[in-house]
């Protein structure tokens, strides 16, 4: 018998069918807070769905299973209900304009489009929908003219009308390079535009990015993955640019790169893999900054000699994120008490004192996650006073090990320890000194350790620091053990684990095995 409380989601007592109730409500596709008479729009849509006639185009079955009703009408069956479906279809046509446009913001563009067959009054419109996406990937390479057709038509038809947002996803595209800048430049400064996106890959020669797109008062957020060239005119006019994120793009000066990142309302700033060798000093002001991240490579041939000086005052600063082969020094200026979480990922190779700089600038944070040797051999590790979640990124070896433990000592509120990758450290002469002294948060905080084993038959240098663990955390409730699954016998692998005495009486071993990425 089933019983009267109801499942949890995805669960099923045995013998009860599973029963998956779920509301469906008219999502918003405006950003726009002042539009105003969205709930009475939304009131009009949902009316028209909840009309006799409209239920009658749901699919439903009939007491007699040799016939099934689909969309109104049934085999055998007069008119009248083919009427009522018609008249429910002459209803949603003559919505307003501005609900069907809503209506069409559903859709992907290329379905949209499709409406305009419908009838005469909906040939043009799905043109006038102010959420404008692109992307090639949908369209075989043959059909890359037609795609770049539809583009062009779509552009044409709204030329000096608002467009809320334009995305453009295009690759392999050096023979469109002037077609689309010119494009861009026509519409973006007279159409009110909040959200622009460009993803233009394998471009060939790297181009200059259209200056006009700097001169948009209107834009909130601005992403271009693309290798142009980013020169920045003066005056420059983001004066609404919350959000901005740029991959491969190409500085040719100082000058440029301030006007942009010192946006006055700019919030969130990523920079990935963008290159600006020629530039030499960096001077940041945002004071509304709140998350930037910071992706870095050296290509071949770079001159790793000039190490640009970027200062950034950020006092509003809540995330850093710092990953790659850093060339630079990275230094955050004023109060940064709000910095709750960062992210300090530097290749090993790249381990110097501005890494260290740049720890020491995380001190207060909440969240950290970095690289498992950044810390090692050192004496200056900085205490952690307000460390809940740390994660470590990489092996954990002899080298990687003490750096660890100097961290875990001076963070006395850590609750959580994550490990991305297996232990590889196996001392000779037992602990080799690990536990001196004992970190306070083994005695008090740490309540969840993960780690991660690998391999078809693990070793005991991947159980040594398991049962360390073990054996020395205190407060230990939960050690989370993940491996490759049908790769480890989990029964072996318990008896091997219970030869530890467990420090907790409340710690609990749980297995989770992962599948290849």
């Amino acid at each position: 018998m089933c019983s009267q409380t109801p499942p949890v989601f995805g669960q099923a007592e045995a013998g009860c069918p599973l029963k998956v109730h779920e509301k469906r409500s008219l999502p918003d596709c405006t950003n726009n807070a002042g539009s105003g008479c969205e709930d009475q729009l939304r009131d009009r849509v949902e009316q028209q769905f909840e009309s006799p006639a409209s239920k009658k185009l749901l699919v439903q079955p009939k007491s007699d299973k040799s016939q099934i009703e689909v969309g109104g009408r049934l085999a055998g069956e007069n008119m009248d209900q083919s009427k009522d479906a018609a008249d429910c279809a002459s209803q949603l046509c003559n919505l307003p304009d501005d609900l069907l446009l809503r209506i069409l913001c559903f859709l992907p563009l290329k379905d949209a489009v499709k409406t305009s067959v419908l009838c005469k009054r909906w040939g043009h419109l799905w043109a006038l929908v102010p959420d404008l996406r692109f992307s090639c990937y949908f369209f075989p390479m043959h059909q890359r003219p037609l795609f770049m057709e539809l583009v062009r038509r779509a552009c044409a038809l709204r030329r000096g009308s608002f467009i809320r947002s334009f995305s453009l996803s295009y690759y392999e595209m050096s023979d469109v390079v002037s077609e689309i800048k010119e494009m861009i430049t026509s519409f973006v400064t007279t159409c009110g535009m909040q959200d622009l996106r460009l993803d233009l890959l394998n471009c060939g020669n790297a181009y200059t990015l259209p200056s006009s797109i700097f001169s948009c008062g209107t834009l909130e957020m601005l992403r271009v993955r693309s290798r142009c060239i980013i020169k920045i005119p003066y005056p420059i006019s983001l004066s609404n640019l919350k959000v901005l994120i740029l991959q491969d793009v190409i500085f040719e000066d100082d000058d440029s790169v301030e006007k942009l990142f010192s946006s006055p309302l700019l919030e969130t700033l990523e920079i990935s893999y963008c290159n600006w060798m020629k530039c030499k000093s960096i001077n940041i002001f945002a004071p509304k900054l709140q998350h930037l991240t910071i992706y870095s490579d050296i290509e071949p041939g770079d001159d790793i000699s000039n190490e640009r000086q970027v200062q950034i005052d950020a006092a509003g600063l809540k995330s850093f994120h710092c990953e790659g082969m850093i060339n630079d020094e990275y230094c955050i200026l004023g109060d940064t008490t709000r910095l709750v979480e960062a992210k300090l990922l530097y290749a090993p190779s790249d381990i110097r004192e501005e890494v260290i700089a740049d720890i020491v600038v995380a001190r207060n944070v909440k969240l950290l996650w970095f690289v498992s040797n950044v810390l090692a051999n050192r004496d200056d590790v900085p205490l952690f006073g307000s460390l809940i979640k740390l994660r470590m990124v990489g092996e954990i070896d002899s080298v990687a090990v003490e750096g660890l433990f100097a961290v875990l000592r001076g963070s006395p509120r850590l609750r959580s320890l994550y490990f991305t990758r297996e232990f590889f450290y196996y001392p000779v002469n037992g602990r080799h000194g690990l536990l001196d002294p004992m970190p306070s948060c083994f005695l008090s905080d740490l309540k969840e350790i993960s780690v991660m084993i690998a391999g078809s038959v693990y070793n005991q240098k991947q159980l040594f620091m398991v049962g360390l663990f073990l054996e020395t955390v205190v407060a230990l409730e939960e050690m989370t053990i993940r491996f490759l699954e049908d790769h480890v016998d989990c029964e072996v692998l318990l008896e091997d684990l219970s030869k530890f005495p467990l420090a907790s009486e409340k710690c609990r071993i749980t297995f989770q095995p992962q599948q290849w990425c």
